[in-house]
């Protein structure tokens, strides 16, 4: 028979996936944000101003941005699945 985690065990892995998630989040955060401005490219001067030319990389910021809202989904997701419990549980009180 497996044993079954005991409530502060599983309180400590939520915890540990919350700091995941969030170290995630701001990876891909900072990952967008450096690859959106990787490919800048000076082209040419007019009148002393720099001309410049930006591709977007469209692909990997969209790969980055999903792991983002990943790491936001795992980082909220708890505090989403009490507030269902708590309205649940003022739902019946009321009913009373």
């Amino acid at each position: 028979m497996p044993a079954q985690k005991t409530l502060t065990q599983d309180a400590s892995s939520k915890k540990r996936l919350i700091k995941k998630a969030r170290l995630i989040g701001t990876f891909g955060v900072f990952l967008a944000i450096i690859s959106t401005f990787a490919d800048i490219q000076k082209v040419g001067m007019d009148n002393g101003h720099s001309i410049y030319r930006v591709s977007w990389i469209i692909i990997p910021n969209i790969a980055i941005l999903l792991f983002c809202g990943i790491g936001v989904f795992l980082t909220f997701e708890p505090w989403c699945s009490r507030f269902r419990q708590w309205r649940k549980q003022h739902q019946n009180q009321s009913t009373r």
